[in-house]
């Protein structure tokens, strides 16, 4: 086992596993050497491979802490939170004071959205060691996430002065930095995280939103073609440029590079069809694409419950349209939640609601919502998709803040009206346009018009069309959206 450890010490990962497999030969169960061929396999990429090697080393007589913390990250990595959660929390029954695993733990209980056990088993592996860079960042992201942002920052520049640095660090601080408005140290700590990783792709995002916001393209516009030179192979700085293009009335520049972007990147995650469309250089795609919704969604799940307590109004709205047209609060039978988020609004709801389902895209927000216990069903997918699938109609479907990514509303009105009951509310929420049929926007959102709606909604079969007017957020806390809320009911 020391070879093989040598081995894989010095990169030799192939060596490292073909002395693995030697020693399950003479000893199939060895723990060791079934942990150290998952570790090998997940630095490969085989991800399945890994957690059935890990899952073995963990079932073995003499199983130690550590094998657990090992399955426990891979499982987290691959987005299988719960069954993380139960590896860590083995790995810490175990062994209590083993740091890394509380770390770890601590990780993915601010993923699942459970902050407050995350804060006290984040500080216990702090307890434990606290120059454990590693763990102050993650006590960071925490606190980021429940908006204590000069605790999160403390923490960042800890982590930055405990080192060895990581671009995530820096990352982290520039985030923090940018929700105390404080530009200029976020742009440095953007910049910083950049020299070390020069592929800190959400890093440069940011770096570009904070330049984009001080209408200057001309250096975002510089910055990409920097990074191009620098990393040839990378996809989304010829985003970058793409949009400075647009905004610098630089037409061609722009469609050139984002087709550069689209041909490296077709799955699209950053939304290069969508910003094409919105300037008149391509049609309209009738939705935005699922790769842009993840992307969209998961970065907003960690900080979405705090946001909706700020400058953001549309769960107020949705239930000031319960109130006038259905006379909430009152019993409802059942409540399909479309495009649950975190489930924020579902909080809200839950008393009064016989059985309350949610579907949302984005596996981050699911993990949130999870975390609340409130829904007698969740469900990870596309809307359209459950709604086909819905046997036991509904008597109200909510829809807040979801229809804002779809072009036409034909197919998902018509598909709510079968999930609905005769008689069944229907509630939503979308961005308001003057112009009679839908728009995209400069945020590669819908926008959709009272006759429009009117029109469609009646062709699905609701009546009893209520449409009012609100200020649905506030995009950098003074710039008002306006949005329509819409209450009807199946006919």
């Amino acid at each position: 086992m020391a070879k093989a450890n040598a081995l894989y010490g010095d990169g030799a990962l192939e060596q490292a596993d073909r002395a693995c497999d030697t020693l399950l030969t003479r000893q199939p169960g060895f723990g060791e050497a079934l942990n150290l061929k998952g570790i090998i396999a997940f630095r490969n990429g085989r991800f399945e491979a890994a957690i059935k090697f890990l899952i073995k080393a963990t079932e073995v007589p003499a199983a130690r802490p550590n094998f657990f913390n090992n399955l426990g990250e891979v499982l987290r990595q691959n987005g299988l939170l719960d069954s993380a959660e139960e590896a860590l929390r083995n790995a810490v029954a175990m062994d209590p004071g083993y740091a890394v695993a509380l770390n770890n733990l601590g990780v993915v209980l601010t993923d699942r959205g459970k902050i407050d056990e995350a804060f006290a088993v984040l500080k216990k592996a702090l307890d434990r060691d606290g120059q454990y860079a590693d763990a102050h960042n993650n006590l960071g992201t925490a606190y980021l996430g429940v908006g204590r942002f000069d605790d999160a920052e403390k923490c960042f520049r800890d982590a930055i002065s405990i080192g060895p640095v990581k671009p995530e660090y820096c990352f982290n601080l520039g985030l923090a930095l940018e929700e105390q408005e404080d530009e200029d140290g976020a742009l440095a700590a953007y910049q910083q995280s950049l020299s070390l990783d020069y592929g800190a792709e959400k890093a440069f995002e940011n770096f570009c939103g904070i330049l984009f916001a001080q209408d200057d393209a001309e250096s975002v516009r510089g910055l990409s073609r920097e990074l191009q030179s620098v990393g040839p192979e990378l996809a989304y700085p010829y985003f970058y440029s793409g949009k400075s293009a647009f905004l610098l009335g630089d037409l061609a520049a722009a469609r050139r590079d984002l087709a550069i972007y689209l041909e490296r990147a077709p799955d699209d995650a950053h939304g290069a069809a969508l910003l094409l469309a919105s300037q008149g250089a391509a049609p309209v795609p009738a939705q935005a694409n699922e790769a842009f919704l993840k992307k969209f969604y998961q970065r907003r799940a960690q900080g979405w419950d705090r946001f909706v307590t700020t400058n953001y109004h549309g769960h107020a709205i949705i239930f000031e349209r319960l109130e006038s047209d259905f006379g909430w609060p009152c019993p409802i039978k059942n409540l399909l939640d479309l495009g649950c988020g975190t489930g924020a609004l579902g909080l809200e709801l839950r008393d009064k609601v016989g059985r309350l389902d949610g579907i949302d895209i984005s596996p981050e927000m699911i993990h949130r919502a999870e975390a609340k216990a409130i829904y007698d069903g969740l469900v990870l997918g596309d809307a359209c998709d459950f709604l086909r699938s819905v046997e036991e109609p509904y008597t109200m479907v909510i829809a807040a803040a979801m229809l804002f990514h779809l072009r036409d509303l034909d197919e998902i009105f018509s598909l709510v009206a079968k999930a609905l009951a005769p008689g069944g509310g229907f509630v939503f929420t979308v961005f308001r346009t003057d112009n009679p049929e839908p728009e995209l926007n400069a945020y590669n959102l819908y926008l959709h018009s009272r006759p429009y709606l009117e029109r469609t909604l009646g062709a699905a079969g609701f009546g009893e069309i209520v449409i009012s007017d609100h200020i649905h957020e506030y995009e950098r806390k003074t710039i008002p959206r306006y949005c329509l809320a819409v209450s009807c009911r199946k006919v």
